[in-house]
């Protein structure tokens, strides 16, 4: 996964800019799901809890991708 956004934003321009978009949103939210499905069915992450809070899949690929975004792409 990382290398397939790293790929998309490596080749966005103008011309394909939305395009791009909603091919890394889709990577960053869609695939973080199947992540978290496989975790759950190999047995490395476990349901959770009734009343318990987990970082979801999503919000630690987004955290990822925007770490990315500003310390790799934006400083240089």
């Amino acid at each position: 996964m990382i290398d397939q956004i790293k790929l998309k934003c490596n080749n966005t321009g103008k011309n394909n800019f939305k395009q791009n978009l909603e091919a890394i949103k889709d990577l960053v939210i869609t695939k973080a799901e199947e992540q978290r499905k496989t975790a759950i069915a190999n047995g490395t992450q476990a349901e959770p809890k009734e009343g318990e809070e987990r970082p979801e899949q999503k919000d630690i690929n987004l955290n990822w991708f925007l770490n990315y975004i500003l310390t790799k792409r934006i400083s240089g």
